[in-house]
């Protein structure tokens, strides 16, 4: 078990490796993440996302928009081009899409980043599970 940034990750530190990463939308980084296999049965991944100024300026408004709005425009999510590519350049399709646990009224809180839907095959070469 570890505890870090307010996360509480239930992991065995020797069985998985953090893996660092870029995170943009289109070509815009919006900023970095520490990721972890999550539920790797639905190709889970998640971590600790530190957002640069383009984050705050641009996207978390829609984050907030999205994460609070009880009549959600999926496919107005579906369609902001999210990227995440791993340190060797490597740039994750998952087929599940991606969150952000940003919560307005928490502003110091960090702010997770989930990833669904990531290949088994791409999680047993960078996370060897």
């Amino acid at each position: 078990m570890i505890c870090g940034e307010g996360f509480l990750f239930l992991v065995n530190m020797d069985s998985y490796t953090f893996i660092s990463a870029n995170v943009f939308v289109g070509d815009l980084l919006i900023g970095t993440a520490e990721l972890l296999p999550g539920d790797v049965s639905m190709g889970g991944l998640y971590g600790l996302f530190t957002p640069n100024e383009n984050y705050f300026a641009e996207i978390q408004p829609l984050v907030h928009r999205f994460n609070n709005d009880r009549q959600r425009d999926i496919a107005e999510w579906i369609g902001i081009d999210f990227r995440v590519q791993l340190q060797d350049g490597y740039q994750l399709q998952p087929v599940g899409g991606y969150t952000f646990e940003d919560v307005p009224e928490l502003p110091e809180e960090p702010i997770r980043l989930e990833i669904g839907g990531v290949d088994t095959a791409v999680l047993e070469k960078y996370f060897r599970i």
